[in-house]
């Protein structure tokens, strides 16, 4: 997991500088909230277990 707000993913370069800590971590559950939801409303549609890894690239990747 990303430690946006203690200055982890900065310091190991997963995270621009200038990204706001807050609006990131925000942004980050925003995220994962939608994945649950939709995930929730239609189970078949893919399998969180099996797309974790590429959905934390593509949410961390909006971050840089």
């Amino acid at each position: 997991m990303v430690d946006v707000r203690g200055g982890v993913a900065v310091d190991q370069d997963e995270v621009s500088p200038q990204a706001r800590r807050d609006a990131a971590a925000l942004m980050i559950i925003a995220a994962v909230n939608g994945v649950a939801t939709t995930w929730l409303a239609a189970p078949g549609l893919f399998s969180p277990a099996a797309e974790a890894r590429p959905l934390a690239d593509a949410i961390v990747g909006g971050l840089r």
